[in-house]
């Protein structure tokens, strides 16, 4: 059998059963690899939820995904390459999530607590993808200040020219990094309330700079919305591993992407 076979009942065997059952045949050699390279994430995240991101390791990755060190190194360079494809994987999914609700609402305050209320909870509810984009590992310190700064200019394209004088996009990351502490700080917390609340905490930090400490209290303040009660993971079967659910999510964008007519008309035959 070859090194990155795995055995029945395995976390990577039950992620390539959902694979062809999404499918409907047996993957192609690029759907395998993106497919294995879901497997080598989702190992990253676990490890790093658990362990730690310093204990993430090609070798503890290739043998907790189930896959051979070779094949492993076949898809990413080196531990750093690992762990960016990771964090920018998680980062991805909670924008995929948050930036539909974000648009919908109107009124620059509510769309930044529609978006900040749907990150809060993808953090509840993918815990390990969470660990990955909170963590502090100094490799992925490049990425962690790109991320500030979308997300400060987001905030300042939103709140400059409702709320003028205009704040400084340093001032905004400032109140970004100190938003995501807040997160960081809290994790591992589940008392009742806690995500209501942890809402509040993100909201004063963002809109403070803007709205002064008095207002943004009282609009931080305001209910939270109904899905952070009811957080929903990347797949429905809450007994799926991550690998099971990076996979099925994989394969479901692969699909919409696959059924999309080329000449981008809706696919409906005239009548």
């Amino acid at each position: 059998m070859e090194a990155e076979k795995v055995g029945e009942g395995s976390a990577a065997h039950r992620a390539s059963l959902a694979a062809d059952a999404l499918v409907g045949r047996a993957p192609g050699k690029q759907l395998a690899l993106e497919v294995r390279r879901m497997w080598a994430i989702a190992a990253a995240a676990r490890i790093a939820h658990e362990l730690g991101v310093e204990e993430v390791r090609l070798a503890t990755v290739a043998r907790r995904a189930g896959i051979g060190e070779d094949a492993l190194s076949a898809l990413f360079a080196d531990r750093e390459e690992l762990l960016a494809a990771a964090f920018g994987t998680a980062c991805i999914l909670a924008a995929e999530r948050a930036i539909p609700h974000y648009m919908i609402e109107v009124g620059p305050v509510q769309r930044l607590r529609a978006g900040v209320a749907q990150l809060l909870a993808f953090h509840d509810a993918e815990p390990e993808l969470s660990s990955i984009c909170l963590n502090e590992a100094p490799e992925l310190a490049t990425q962690r200040a790109g991320v500030r700064r979308l997300l400060a200019r987001v905030i300042c394209e939103e709140l400059d020219t409702c709320f003028p004088p205009a704040v400084s996009p340093g001032e905004i990351e400032m109140a970004v990094a100190r938003a995501l502490e807040v997160v960081r700080r809290a994790r591992g917390e589940t008392p009742a309330g806690r995500a209501e609340a942890l809402l509040a905490a993100v909201m004063q930090e963002i809109l403070t700079p803007h709205l002064g400490t008095a207002t943004a209290q009282i609009e931080a303040s305001l209910p939270a919305p109904e899905v952070l009660t009811t957080p929903r993971r990347l797949y429905a079967d809450g007994r799926a591993g991550l690998d099971v659910r990076l996979t099925a999510h994989l394969l479901g964008s692969r699909s919409k992407r696959l059924s999309r007519p080329l000449d981008g008309s809706d696919g409906r035959q005239p009548r």
